[in-house]
């Protein structure tokens, strides 16, 4: 439901931008629906990766219509909730997986960035995350020429992700 709900959205120029002011309710409220859903669902997902995604959607979708003051609410709590019971005082996921340190990587600087671009206030403890992710991120993906195949990791070709990275001018070191 979480990559459905960030999909509509980032494509929703495609219909929503020469459609009927019917259609644009109808599609505004589905998404809304759809986002209340995800809010009542979420805490019984049983994968972290869920629910990140279904922070990410959250925020996203706060950040998509004005006055959803209560989703950017429950979706900045929800991300402190993941942040501390997912990472160790390092800033490596507990799995110990690189798969999921990149994933992990991914969510949090979109929402980063999603916060930046609306001009909203970027919480402290989503930068320091970032941060201490990035430092495993290089030492794992940028700077190291062995691949660790180890806990579940396989080979990642993640040439676009270090393109983005590079263009937004996040700069990690080991």
């Amino acid at each position: 439901m979480a990559k459905r709900i960030i999909s509509w959205i980032a494509n929703s120029q495609i219909t929503y931008e020469n459609a009927t002011e019917n259609y644009k309710i109808l599609f505004s409220r589905n998404i809304k629906k759809q986002v209340n859903h995800l809010i009542n669902e979420i805490d019984n997902s049983s994968t972290l990766n869920d629910k990140m995604l279904g922070c990410a959607a959250i925020i996203l979708a706060s950040l998509s219509f004005n006055g959803q003051t209560k989703y950017l609410d429950f979706g900045l709590n929800l991300l402190k909730k993941i942040i501390n019971s997912s990472f160790e005082l390092d800033g490596f996921p507990k799995s110990r997986s690189p798969r999921q340190l990149l994933f992990y990587m991914k969510y949090l600087i979109f929402i980063r960035e999603l916060l930046r671009d609306s001009q909203n206030e970027i919480p402290e403890h989503l930068n320091e995350i970032i941060y201490y992710l990035g430092k495993c991120y290089a030492f794992f993906f940028k700077e190291n020429e062995k691949k660790f195949l180890f806990n579940g990791n396989q080979e990642i070709n993640n040439r676009d992700f270090q393109n983005f990275l590079k263009i937004h001018d996040y700069k990690f070191k080991k």
